[in-house]
């Protein structure tokens, strides 16, 4: 019976353990998006620069416009830099708990190959007991 609630542990936390790492790997997709999308960003605000430093005469006529689309790339681009820091928060969470997790999962499975081998051995010594009868 016991041995019954040690395997059965151990499969949920091998389930559970698969999960964590799928959680894992979705936290570090969305950061890889995050950090693909900054580096769109960067090239916009790079261009975006060269622009207002050229020497064409009708980027010198609209300063303000260029000004004012410097800034909303620049509130994105600290957005974008938030989202990060929150996104590699999230993996450390995620990975701290898949250790934790492979852990436990590690420690019941121990527990099932010892309840297997207590079993082995408690046949073995009725199967000796049986014969001296």
């Amino acid at each position: 019976m016991a041995g019954n609630n040690h395997k059965a542990r151990a499969k949920s936390l091998q389930k559970l353990t698969g999960l964590q790492l799928q959680l894992l790997n979705l936290a570090q997709a969305e950061l890889a998006q995050t950090h693909r999308q900054r580096d769109l960003l960067n090239e916009q605000i790079a261009k975006l620069m060269e622009a207002m430093n050229g020497m064409s005469t009708p980027h010198r006529l609209f300063p303000h416009l260029y000004a004012r689309q410097l800034d909303n790339l620049r509130g994105r681009e600290q957005v974008l830099i938030g989202q990060s820091a929150l996104q590699e928060q999230k993996i450390l969470t995620e990975r701290t708990k898949s250790d934790r997790m492979a852990q436990r999962l590690g420690e019941a499975r121990k527990q099932v190959a010892r309840q297997v081998e207590e079993e082995e051995l408690m046949d073995l010594i009725e199967l000796r007991f049986a014969k001296r009868v």
